[in-house]
């Protein structure tokens, strides 16, 4: 099994541009730049799909970074909701 090769964000932008801005055929561009059929053809129909939007390569994927990164910010109440007492200094909590 071939393993997924992962083209930068603006490379995707640029070969889509090149496309749809010059008389080249799919085939084309897909020989010269080493670029399979299937995958080229997702990313015109996903940059057509924004509405032209440069920017659509660079949305990230994936599971998003936590709401609350640091512990410190965690609200009060949550700790009490589990029994949990919370003190300014964190090796002293205690359940209740």
């Amino acid at each position: 099994m071939r393993k997924k090769k992962k083209y930068p964000s603006d490379f995707k932008l640029q070969v889509v541009k090149e496309y749809l801005n010059s008389d080249k055929s799919q085939n084309d561009i897909c020989s010269e730049y080493n670029i399979s059929q299937s995958a080229f053809s997702r990313w015109i129909k996903k940059y057509v799909d924004s509405g032209y939007d440069d920017n659509i390569f660079n949305s990230k994927k994936g599971r998003p970074n936590s709401i609350i990164s640091d512990i410190s910010k965690v609200p009060p109440f949550i700790y009490e909701s589990v029994g949990i007492v919370k003190s300014d200094n964190n090796s002293n909590d205690a359940i209740l």
